[in-house]
């Protein structure tokens, strides 16, 4: 299908292995996830090498996720959102950043990069009140992209999560998730009803959140579509 769109996540703790992956599998996804908060160690330097490896790509996200959101960075806070500032600095085609976090001390107005403003609840799906703040506090700041992904407990809150996919400006860019097993439904079904893009892990590879699809089942199911 023209309009369903993968984003592929790569995650290493070592800059080369992170590189390599890419290399290797950059023509299998729409997009890529480059997890920088899983790298061991950050320096500028890395991160401009790895820019210029990627200087053509427009497709490229990347994140430094904070730990309260599902992050492995292991540093202070400030040390994170001085990565994230040199990110938008180096212009990446996407990045993403907290909605908790976009507010603290980051310039995203001067650089060209398109944000991917999100919110992640790894316990529950809020209610349907709480859901539409949270996007509506998201549009006030006018990202490119909303990303929500909310744990799904139980089936009502698959329905909370499909509403959030529908009932949108058809214009406006959102990824809504739901994690955990009973949330995998929403990976699947999220590109048709709207989303931007889903995520998908390669198979031989460990889920980095809860209820991730491989990018074999996720192909699988876009051939059964076609």
């Amino acid at each position: 299908m023209k309009n369903y769109k993968i984003c592929l996540i790569l995650a290493e703790e070592s800059l080369e292995s992170l590189i390599k992956k890419y290399q290797k599998y950059k023509n299998l996804a729409d997009f890529l996830e480059l997890r920088i908060d899983y790298l061991k160690k950050i320096n500028f330097s890395n991160l401009k090498k790895l820019k210029k490896l990627t200087l053509n790509e427009k497709n490229i996200i990347v994140t430094c996720r904070k730990k309260e959101e599902g992050g492995r960075f292991n540093e202070d806070e400030d040390k994170r959102l001085s990565v994230i500032n040199f990110l938008l600095k180096l212009d990446f085609p996407y990045v993403d950043i907290e909605a908790s976090s976009y507010e603290n001390d980051l310039k995203p107005k001067k650089s060209k990069s398109k944000i991917i403003l999100s919110y992640h609840n790894f316990e529950e799906t809020p209610p349907d009140w709480y859901l539409r703040k949270i996007v509506w506090s998201m549009e006030d700041d006018n990202p490119d992209v909303i990303k929500i992904a909310t744990f799904v407990k139980e089936d009502y809150d698959k329905m909370k999560l499909f509403r959030l996919m529908v009932n949108k400006k058809f214009e406006e860019k959102r990824v809504i998730i739901g994690m955990g097993e009973k949330g995998k439904i929403t990976r699947f079904l999220g590109p048709i009803l709207g989303n931007f893009y889903t995520y998908a892990v390669l198979d031989d590879e460990e889920n980095i959140a809860p209820g991730q699809i491989k990018l074999s089942e996720i192909k699988k199911f876009i051939s059964l579509l076609t």
